[in-house]
């Protein structure tokens, strides 16, 4: 179990004089309140469960962040043109990580970047599709980034680069107690922005442990980048409902996988594009010619 001192001086860093969240809301940098919080949180002692779910949140947050920042290489290094920027809109909460914009700064697209580790044994039994053919999309996401487009008139498109067997419950048992345990009793202690913190930590063990993060961001490199519209998902979907989304017909779902998503199956090689192709294709059409190909669902 980490210290008191530990634990307040690494918080204490982690917000470099930003203020602390409720209930130290105005006591920001008072460590006699902090250390008063850390032996009341401390009480309960932290379960294997809460331990597991915590480094698991903290691992797939540390994937994700390696593969937005991936993507940006990639971005960087492929486009060759002045005529439209990638945006960070991850600042913003919203469901995008990145919005697309042309030179007059118009959004014209809103990218949402997702990492896949794990693969699905199952999938040729269960949707048809190999298992290193086979991503899973959650139903409610292609609907909610759909529903998003319509009202926004702004296309969105999910990005998806498969590592295999970089998964997050890995990762997050490689993190040390001061920031997985430091983690949950900050969690523990604050009443708001909690996902805050856990950015907060991440950051500052990143850079006290650059190599450590060097090697995650070296698994990308052999990574497989794709992407796909809400509205191909979305028509996919529709025209697949019952061989992708197996849960469906699967009778007792919920029983047999416990906290599952009801997802919709994508094959990487005959449902999506790759990203070079995408990139490539971006710098030399017109926005308004991809955005008809997206609403085609060809992309």
């Amino acid at each position: 179990m980490i210290t008191e001192s530990e634990f307040c001086d690494f918080f204490n860093d982690a917000y470099r004089g930003r203020d602390w969240p409720s209930p130290l809301k105005g006591r920001t940098g008072d460590l006699a309140a902090l250390l008063a919080c850390f032996r009341e949180a401390i009480t309960e002692p932290m379960s294997d469960a809460d331990m597991s779910r915590n480094r698991r949140t903290l691992g797939s947050l540390i994937i994700g962040q390696a593969a937005e920042r991936a993507f940006e290489r990639i971005y960087a290094a492929e486009m060759q043109t002045s005529e439209v920027e990638l945006v960070d809109d991850r600042t913003q909460r919203t469901d995008a990580d990145y919005i697309l914009r042309n030179g007059q700064q118009k959004p014209l697209f809103r990218l949402n970047i997702k990492q896949h580790g794990s693969i699905f044994r199952q999938a040729l039994d269960h949707v048809g599709l190999e298992p290193d053919d086979c991503f899973p999309l959650a139903t409610y996401k292609i609907h909610s980034a759909l529903q998003k487009q319509d009202q926004q008139h702004l296309p969105f498109l999910f990005v998806v680069v498969t590592v295999p067997g970089l998964e997050a419950d890995k990762i997050g048992q490689r993190l040390p107690p001061i920031v997985s345990e430091g983690v949950l009793v900050a969690k523990r202690i604050l009443t708001s922005r909690k996902r805050e913190a856990e950015e907060f930590f991440i950051a500052l063990f990143r850079e006290q442990n650059p190599d450590f993060f060097r090697a995650i961001d070296a698994e990308f490199e052999r990574g497989r980048w794709f992407i796909f519209s809400a509205r191909r998902a979305h028509e996919l979907m529709k025209e697949r409902l019952f061989e992708r989304v197996f849960a469906l017909r699967q009778r007792g779902f919920n029983r047999a996988f416990k906290n599952a998503e009801i997802d919709m199956h994508l094959s990487f090689s005959k449902d999506m594009m790759p990203v070079h192709d995408f990139l490539a294709q971006s710098s030399r059409l017109s926005a308004s010619q991809l955005y008809s190909m997206i609403e085609r669902g060809t992309i």
